[in-house]
């Protein structure tokens, strides 16, 4: 889906509403960096995400999953044990 003013125009007027934000920060309904990511957007329509912006995407897992590279001789292993609430 492509980012344009008119979702951005929506999404905004979303997260601005004080009812809306208080009750985000409650409940797991919303996900939790919803409201970083939505006072960014106008920013989102100018450049690419920073790191930091990448760090804090998250994907919703249901199961544990394992994950396993190797970087330089060294093989590291990721858990994920799902559920971020």
């Amino acid at each position: 889906m492509e980012l344009t003013a008119d979702i951005c125009t929506h999404v905004k007027k979303l997260a601005q509403n004080a009812e809306f934000r208080q009750t985000s920060l409650r409940t797991a309904l919303v996900v939790d960096n919803f409201l970083y990511f939505a006072d960014k957007l106008d920013q989102y329509m100018n450049s690419l995400p920073d790191d930091n912006d990448i760090l804090k995407v998250r994907v919703k897992t249901q199961n544990q999953t394992e994950f396993s590279c190797v970087s330089k001789k060294t093989r590291y292993t990721f858990f994920d044990v799902a559920g971020q609430r």
